[in-house]
This record gives C-alpha cells, sequence and structure tokens, in this order.
C-alpha cells in the first residue's frame, strides 16, 4: 500500500542526488548516513554540521548550495542595531565608556552618535 503525498511534501523529504543519475534519497536516509559516518564529513564542513546540526545546515544547502556567498562579520550585519543603541546609551560624557563596552574606536562612536543628529536637523 502506498501512501498518497503532494509533489511538494516529496521535495520537501527527499534530497535530490545528482551524482547519482537524479535518484532522490529520503531525507531520514541521508540524516541516517551523515550521523553514522559523520567523520567522512570533509574538515572544512564539519564545523557548521557541529554548529548547525543536520537539519539547519541542509535547510541551509537547499537555500545556499552552489551559490557564491559572502559571509559579512558580526558588526557588518548588526551595524545598524549597535549604532542605535549605541546612541540610546550616550548621554554626552560617555563616548570612552562606551568606546570599551563595545569595542569600536570613539571616532567610529562619534559617527555614529552624530550621524544620527545631523539627519534630524536635516
Amino acid at each position: 500500500m502506498f501512501d498518497i503525498i503532494t509533489l511538494e511534501n516529496f521535495y520537501k523529504k527527499c534530497f535530490f542526488n545528482k551524482s547519482k543519475g537524479g535518484i532522490f534519497i529520503k531525507e531520514e536516509d541521508l540524516k541516517n548516513a551523515v550521523e553514522n559516518h559523520v567523520d567522512l564529513i570533509n574538515e572544512n564542513y564539519k564545523e557548521m554540521y557541529n554548529n548547525l546540526g543536520f537539519e539547519n545546515l541542509l535547510a541551509f544547502l537547499n537555500d545556499y548550495g552552489g551559490t557564491i556567498l559572502y559571509v559579512p562579520t558580526k558588526k557588518g550585519v548588526f551595524a545598524d542595531c549597535l549604532a542605535e543603541q549605541i546612541r540610546k546609551e550616550f548621554d554626552g560624557g560617555n563616548l570612552r565608556k562606551l568606546a570599551i563596552k563595545y569595542d569600536l574606536s570613539e571616532r567610529t562612536l562619534r559617527n555614529y552618535v552624530y550621524a544620527n543628529h545631523r539627519k534630524k536637523v536635516e
């Protein structure tokens, strides 16, 4: 007896293996193979596997696999959030303290604080 599944669910639950001529592998079978032979994962990717886990790494690979991906620094990704937090904490006399707290130069902090001030003036 066969279970009736939608094509969308079929694709979600399977991994398409092009190297085997287009064979669909069930995700649970792939997970089982990976967990049984995790030592065979290339060292360049093992840290990603260890940090993300199988499901998250597979989702990442499904979305971005085969593409060229630039990964910015955390300061680059969160710069606007950090700048806003610094502006809220700035009291006019604590620039050095904030520079130490956020590991940023006083010049960068001034840019964050006064960039917002210039926007309000304009």
